[in-house]
């Protein structure tokens, strides 16, 4: 029963991962080239794709669990109203925004959960199925609204006073946080858009997440093929999950790169991210090229020495050092891609 929950949890994880790197991810690329061209058309099909996160991970999480198509519209609707991504203007207009995942997630499982459970149940599916996994989800998503989103808010607003009133030792924190959570099964994107962070703190947790994504290509690149490589580097170091359970001190190099990293950059540059980019890295380089698009030359280039040179250099001299003191040896880092 606990693998069989572990496993759920996992591929859940996995949709979401997706449904924040197809929606926020790929619409934010959308608009950096916008800005760059000057095309509105980009910068239309960019803030369209960026709002549709929650009913994405609706669907995700429905897919993912085995929900049929009844199951994951449902999903959708309930994610939508769960993620707090739905609001009324005055005049009666409900208008979708992107929302916060948390209770988003949360919101689609009861309705998935409800939905599966009705599934062949009855002969009146095409009823059933929608109207009880909408009712459920939707009430539960609007008392989980109600209660997530300020909670977030809170944690976001004592983010932002941690890094105020130390701002070095807060840095730094955050940066491990987001190293760790990147390199889990939980998808640190996703928690970074929820938190909604001030623009240091997503400085801080971006350059933690890019430390892991070139410190652990860096380290296995003689243990690992082409596509070892582009898969650590394009989409997630998190394809070293299972070789860090088997050796925990793998994660030394980077997650120290990441510590020392993350104050130079915010401290001694004055580097700044926006909360949608925070918990990327280098996923497809839509970071870095949201960076040069809005920020500039000199930014991005203060992102690559800091973020993507430093954590390198770091991390290779750390790991020669973990190997001489017998904690890791050649193939440890060797993955198979399927």
């Amino acid at each position: 029963m606990k693998a069989y929950f572990v496993e759920r949890m996992y591929k859940a994880s996995a949709g979401v991962a997706n449904a924040v790197l197809v929606t926020l991810g790929i619409g934010l690329l959308f608009e950096s080239i916008g800005k760059f061209t000057g095309w509105e058309i980009f910068l239309i099909i960019g803030g369209t794709t960026k709002v549709l996160l929650a009913p994405a991970i609706g669907a995700a999480i429905a897919y993912q669990l085995g929900g049929n198509t009844l199951v994951l519209f449902s999903a959708m609707a309930c994610a939508a109203i769960g993620g707090n991504a739905i609001h009324q203007t005055p005049d009666g207009v409900f208008t979708l925004v992107t929302g916060q995942p948390i209770s988003a997630i949360l919101a689609a499982a009861v309705a998935t959960f409800v939905g599966k459970r009705l599934t062949g149940r009855t002969k009146l599916d095409m009823m059933a199925i929608p109207f009880a996994s909408i009712l459920t989800g939707g009430v539960a998503g609007v008392g989980l609204a109600a209660v997530t989103t300020p909670l977030l808010q809170w944690i976001s607003g004592e983010i932002t006073s941690s890094v105020q009133g130390s701002p070095f030792i807060a840095s730094m924190v955050i940066s491990l946080v987001w190293s760790i959570l990147l390199m889990t099964p939980a998808s640190s994107a996703a928690i970074a858009i929820a938190l909604q962070m001030d623009p240091v703190s997503s400085a801080a947790a971006l350059i933690g997440c890019t430390a892991q994504f070139v410190g652990f290509t860096a380290m296995s690149l003689r243990q690992n093929d082409l596509g070892g490589f582009l898969a650590q580097v394009l989409v997630t170091p998190k394809v070293q999950f299972p070789n860090l359970i088997k050796n925990p001190r793998l994660a030394i190099p980077t997650f120290v790169s990441a510590i020392v990293c993350a104050p130079i950059a915010t401290l001694a540059f004055g580097f700044h991210a926006t909360y949608e980019i925070a918990g990327l890295g280098l996923n497809s380089m839509i970071a870095p090229i949201n960076i040069l698009a809005t920020q500039g030359i000199r930014v991005f280039l203060i992102y690559i020495a800091v973020g993507v040179i430093l954590p390198i250099v770091i991390s290779l001299g750390l790991y020669q050092l973990i190997k001489v003191l017998g904690w890791a040896k050649k193939g440890d880092l060797h993955m198979e891609v399927q």
